[in-house]
């Protein structure tokens, strides 16, 4: 006699998916998967008022990673960006932009590349632009240093970085505003250890 095996067919799951404690753990969206575990490192993309409750971040998009499953994967913000269209809309006619990244290091050893920019209330010459671009720079990076990633995450999205660079560098010239049109944590890859 022939003993016939059986085999049971897991069933997919519902895993709710939250923002990070920054922003209250705020349902971002839903996985189905059999494997809630394969879920971890995937990303999701979504408008970052939908998760911060705040109208004035509409017009960025913010990129999370799932870092962990359990009742609901928890993720961790990598990024957010300014969408491209309204970068353009903001320049006025007879006024200069201007644009830089760079990067810069928090106070727990995260390296961040930011992307700012800025416009003038008139033409500039070189010179001054020059020493504007290293003003905010250096400003930035003295900024990053004092606080942990998701500090500085949360005082880039409440615009007092871009603030304070604008008092700082008054004295060089007026800037009409400033803003950081790309935010994004730098991935650093481990290198591979071979073993003999």
């Amino acid at each position: 006699m022939v003993e016939l095996k059986t085999t049971q067919k897991k069933k997919k799951l519902w895993v709710p998916i939250v923002a990070p404690q920054i922003m209250q753990f705020r349902n971002i969206g839903e996985a189905y998967t059999v494997d809630p575990k394969s879920l971890i490192g995937k990303t999701i993309s979504i408008n970052l008022s939908l998760v911060t409750g705040d109208r004035s971040h509409k017009d960025f998009t913010g990129k999370f990673k799932i870092t962990e499953v359990g009742d609901n994967a928890k993720t961790e913000l990598m990024s957010f960006e300014l969408s491209p269209s309204i970068v353009g809309r903001t320049i006025k006619k007879g006024r200069e932009r201007v644009d830089d990244s760079f990067v810069v290091k928090t106070k727990d050893n995260i390296d961040v590349r930011v992307k700012p920019y800025f416009q003038t209330n008139g033409y500039i010459p070189h010179s001054v632009q020059r020493s504007l671009l290293k003003a905010i720079k250096e400003y930035a990076n003295e900024f990053s240093k004092s606080r942990t990633y998701v500090e500085f995450a949360r005082d880039v999205l409440g615009h007092k970085l871009q603030k304070e660079i604008k008092i700082k560098t008054n004295k060089i010239t007026s800037i009409k505003f400033i803003e950081i049109r790309k935010f994004v944590k730098e991935i650093v890859e481990k290198a591979s250890v071979k073993t003999a």
